[in-house]
């Protein structure tokens, strides 16, 4: 079932869908594991049976061993994710094909086309948890003009894995909190904040133009290395005088296709019920 909605509004004047949330470095998500880098790769059989089924609790170990090569994990991702897309192109493809012909359309979805930067498992620039794909951010990323967030003007951006884009600093925190939040706060745009998973299906895309930022979370599955369920939305940013946007609105966000409502920190996984996640409004 899916659900299409579409959110506008200027970030200078309305207060609804902003997220000030703790920093990187304060996380609310502490992680830890008794086990050592030796056991978990015995457990594992070798460090590609680790990266790609280790827990939170694990990476925490494996990240701070001393024979810890990150371009090594990276590269397992990576092919981990090109034999997933290989092995279910067909399925790709057909969403691809429902989202563009769909009767009736969703007039505030655009479908992210040649013009757009595709993140890939190399380009992350922060990880924690369980790292690349999972929990990651990629930025700052320069803007060609500046965005008002009740005020304060801000020239670039940092897109994160869990669904959000944030202001001045990256955020990763997979579980999704009440804002604002008064300690270390980072500015932050939250399209649907959830313990999105990457490793399978999903890809995040962004296009930086003079008019407008655009950013499409496409076919997200969901925590722990789910895809049976996927979400697809979208994020837009504009200059206050911006073009792009209705009745000087500088933001918006369209919901095209929501399926899962949580990963399976803090519950069962998936959506509950028959019909997709509720969005709050």
């Amino acid at each position: 079932m899916n659900r299409r909605i579409i959110l506008t509004f200027s970030l200078a004047f309305l207060s609804t869908q902003i997220a000030f949330s703790q920093s990187p470095s304060d996380s609310s998500n502490p992680v830890f594991s008794e086990e050592s880098a030796e056991d978990i790769l015995e457990k594992y059989h070798s460090f590609k049976g680790a990266v790609l089924n280790m827990s939170r609790e694990e990476w925490s170990v494996i990240r701070n061993w001393e024979e810890y090569d990150e371009q090594e994990a990276r590269g397992i991702q990576h092919e981990a994710k090109e034999s997933w897309k290989k092995d279910n192109g067909a399925l790709t493809q057909e969403r691809k094909a429902m989202r563009q012909n769909q009767p009736g359309g969703c007039d505030c979805w655009i479908e992210p086309d040649d013009t757009y930067e595709q993140i890939t498992t190399f380009d992350w620039d922060f990880t924690d948890g369980a790292g690349a794909n999972v929990d990651c951010s990629i930025g700052p990323l320069q803007l060609p003009w500046t965005f008002d967030f009740y005020g304060t003007a801000y020239d670039a951006i940092y897109i994160n894995s869990k669904g959000s884009i944030s202001f001045g600093d990256y955020l990763i925190d997979w579980t999704p909190e009440e804002f604002p939040n008064t300690v270390n706060q980072i500015a932050q745009v939250a399209g649907f904040w959830a313990d999105a998973d990457y490793r399978a299906s999903g890809d995040i895309f962004y296009k930086i133009s003079q008019n407008a930022v655009y950013i499409n979370f496409v076919d997200v599955g969901y925590y722990n290395n789910h895809d049976d369920l996927i979400n697809s939305y979208q994020i837009i940013i504009t200059p206050t005088d911006g073009i792009v946007l209705p009745d000087g609105s500088n933001t918006q966000m369209c919901y095209l296709d929501m399926n899962w409502a949580h990963g399976d920190v803090g519950g069962s996984g998936g959506c509950c019920g028959d019909g997709p996640a509720t969005v709050g409004l």
